[in-house]
């Protein structure tokens, strides 16, 4: 059984002004080789989203966004499930896209589940 592990990061860049030297919310290639580490027969794969401090998008746009890559990952790839993981504001994307994978489109309405 493959898994398909996607870690959605949080908001901010690592060198973004105002975190005045903190780190953002990337997630870090230590913290996902410990998930591959740790599980076997799994693939830890972050998707490319704009979510520096100064995005224009909004959540919906980026969920959206989220939602179209994760859907050709799995498309491209025999995965068998998928797990979403979310750190600080991926966390909330990531609970959008698992909405809207069910059915749940804007408004809240349900039209379909995609399976």
């Amino acid at each position: 059984m493959r898994t398909l592990v996607i870690g959605i990061r949080g908001w901010c860049n690592t060198g973004d002004l105002l975190l005045f030297g903190r780190e953002g919310g990337e997630l870090t290639a230590a913290f996902r080789d410990s998930i591959s580490n740790s599980l076997t027969d799994t693939e830890v794969w972050c998707p490319d989203v704009d979510m520096g401090m100064h995005t224009t998008l909004s959540p919906e746009e980026l969920s959206m966004e989220l939602f179209q890559q994760i859907d050709e990952k799995a498309s491209s790839s025999a995965v068998d499930s998928i797990v979403l993981l979310g750190y600080s504001a991926g966390s909330v994307l990531a609970r959008r896209v698992l909405c809207r994978a069910h059915g749940a489109y804007e408004h809240g309405q349900f039209v379909h589940a995609k399976v």
